[in-house]
């Protein structure tokens, strides 16, 4: 059960990942990516670039792609539900499964709207990938961050 009172819903074998409390010190920014790299590609200290696709509630619909140095080669990209809090932390991320379960769980995880969005990304990959090489060199913030687009 979430701080909300209410309990999101919940697949057998969908990537779910609880995110432990973290300092309030750190830019928003930063917890959203390791949320999200912790549910992209199970490790907490991958790079990560996100769009928005939305909001409803407690609930942000986004589509990230991440990446992580070691072991080499290991990146994913996909839409994932970011779970609020009352308080505007990150409580859990919640990805679709893999293969035929995939759009099963995209039509059940996210609304009408946001499904549309999903299943006809625009997100950018290779800017993504090109932004994510240069962050690796300078350390510097993700796209959404430098856009000035505002984090729930």
């Amino acid at each position: 059960m979430t701080l909300c009172g209410c309990q999101p819903q919940t697949f057998p074998n969908t990537p779910t990942i609880p995110v432990l409390p973290t300092e309030t010190s750190q830019p928003r920014w930063m917890l959203y990516e390791r949320a999200l790299s912790k549910a992209v590609v199970n490790q907490d200290d991958g790079l990560c670039e996100w769009e928005i696709l939305g909001k409803s509630g407690n609930e942000v619909y986004v589509w990230a792609e991440c990446r992580v140095m070691e072991p080499i080669g290991t990146a994913g990209s996909g839409p994932a539900v970011i779970y609020l809090g009352e308080n505007g932390g990150i409580e859990k991320v919640t990805i679709p499964r893999d293969g035929n379960y995939n759009p099963v769980d995209i039509q059940a995880l996210f609304p009408a709207d946001i499904q549309e969005k999903v299943f006809h990304s625009s997100f950018d990959g290779p800017a993504a990938d090109r932004h994510i090489d240069e962050r690796l060199k300078s350390n510097g913030p993700p796209i959404i961050v430098l856009s000035g687009t505002p984090l729930p």
